[in-house]
């Protein structure tokens, strides 16, 4: 019962840890995007 239990609290908890990646993979994506808009203006002093 107790290693079922543990089995259980495990998968919660690597569910938790991908929803976490995803959402900082989302903010660093939206992140990009926003600096490369900003950047835009001075692409030819690039």
């Amino acid at each position: 019962m107790t290693l079922r239990k543990e089995s259980e609290q495990l998968s919660v908890i690597s569910v938790e840890m991908l929803h976490v990646t995803s959402v900082q993979s989302y903010q660093l994506s939206v992140n990009r995007q926003l600096s490369t808009v900003n950047r835009q203006p001075s692409t030819n002093d690039q």
